[in-house]
């Protein structure tokens, strides 16, 4: 799957839920641009390709744990996230002031990176390139075959079309030029 493709999808169903499955009042709770860190979770499992460039610049060889499609694509990095985001959802609730406004921050921040995370197990699942349970399991996830890759640039600028002609015509976006 394309690295765009791991930020534009989650970034995209994220707005999209907010704008409109949300109702107005609880929207304030997730502001416009923590929007943005689905998108980052989205590419964060894909970090294991940048140590493996690092390694073999550093001709160290990679473990078997952080090659591609294991660890960093599996369902336990998204339960970390989660168990982190109770954490400071915890600090949320014990604290008062600013102190309380910036664990509301971190507890966010941590959810929405969660939730780009699972989009990218997910959407690697559906392409049959990942192994979502490693290391309890080996099993590669339940895709068929791989995506064509034409097509999927193809998906992606649709997407992405699609997606800025509702922001223009929902947010007027014009007016921030």
């Amino acid at each position: 799957m394309l690295a765009t493709t791991h930020v534009i999808i989650p970034l995209v169903i994220a707005d999209l839920i907010r704008d409109y499955f949300l109702k107005h009042k609880h929207r304030r709770l997730i502001p416009r641009r923590y929007i943005f860190f689905v998108g980052v979770g989205g590419i964060l499992p894909d970090i294991d390709i940048a140590l493996a460039y690092l390694f073999n610049f550093l001709s160290i060889e990679l473990p078997r744990l952080l090659r591609h499609g294991r660890i960093t694509h599996s369902i336990f990095l998204v339960l970390a996230l989660l168990i982190a985001s109770a954490f400071l959802w915890s600090g949320t609730k014990f604290s008062k002031g600013p102190s309380k406004k910036e664990h509301h921050s971190w507890f966010l921040i941590s959810i929405l990176v969660a939730i780009g995370v699972l989009a990218h197990i997910l959407l690697d699942g559906f392409a049959g390139d990942t192994t979502p349970y490693y290391p309890l399991s080996q099993a590669v996830a339940f895709g068929a075959q791989r995506i064509n890759q034409q097509l999927m640039i193809s998906i992606d600028a649709v997407i992405l079309l699609a997606w800025l002609f509702h922001e223009e015509w929902h947010h007027n976006i014009k007016k921030f030029f």
